[in-house]
């Protein structure tokens, strides 16, 4: 026969049981488990990704977006290489569709256009036109195409001369160069900077996509995010900071 010690002590295991089941209810239900994006984003994008990050990162306080810049054919390799990432953004579609090939790749969306142009410091005048490039004596940056997009546009164009897309601006503002070939917005990156027009005949535009990759731990939130830089938001972004958005 069970007395009533013996009742109570099953009656409170009971009570205890039933507590922890709803205390895991309301858990589960008042906040999810915190989530990081790791994003590696080709180093020209940075001002309007670190805008996107604000903006995205104040509409959803649980996700933290954490970027990885540098050159598109440095971050692909250091993908490949660690089996991670949840976000890949290159200076140009064709380094997703490297990934894309062996099959790491989940989903991709158009951002923008890269268009590369002549950047010079303010009423110089060793170099005012395309033509003036071929002048003896001019010295000349761009990135290197072996570890940026920037660096593959103007290969197609003019000799390669320097390193990556900072480096060569800085070069230019330190006025140990004359003149960069780079993407057009990274006039911005620096002051006392203009921009000259590459003839479109000879130019070379770049497509900027966001993927989400075959590597991520974070698949629903990657694919959120990577909709969100593609989107009105994303938009307004890339075109305060001179970039030419892709029409869907």
């Amino acid at each position: 026969m069970i007395n009533q010690k013996d009742s109570q002590k099953k009656l409170q295991k009971i009570l205890a049981l039933l507590i922890l089941g709803v205390l895991a209810v309301l858990v589960t239900g008042c906040g999810s488990k915190e989530v990081t994006i790791d994003a590696y984003v080709g180093d020209g994008m940075i001002e309007p990704m670190n805008a996107i990050k604000e903006a995205y990162e104040a509409e959803n306080p649980r996700v933290t977006i954490n970027y990885h810049f540098a050159g598109s054919a440095t971050l692909e390799e250091a993908m490949r290489s660690l089996e991670r990432g949840d976000v890949y953004m290159p200076g140009a579609a064709s380094f997703i569709d490297s990934l894309n090939a062996d099959g790491l790749i989940v989903a991709s969306y158009p951002v923008a256009y890269h268009i590369p142009a002549i950047i010079v410091r303010a009423g110089n005048t060793i170099v005012t036109s395309w033509d003036d490039l071929a002048k003896e004596g001019v010295r000349l940056a761009v990135s290197n195409p072996g570890l940026s997009s920037g660096g593959k546009a103007a290969d197609a164009i003019i000799t390669v001369l320097g390193s990556d897309v900072r480096s060569v601006i800085q070069l230019l503002v330190d006025n140990e160069v004359d003149a960069v070939i780079s993407w057009s917005p990274d006039v911005k990156l620096a002051p006392g900077l203009v921009t000259i027009e590459i003839p479109e005949e000879i130019n070379v535009r770049k497509e900027i996509w966001i993927a989400v990759t075959g590597y991520t731990t974070a698949e629903n939130e990657a694919l959120k995010f990577a909709q969100f830089v593609a989107g009105e938001v994303g938009r307004k972004y890339f075109e305060e900071k001179g970039f030419l958005f892709i029409e869907k």
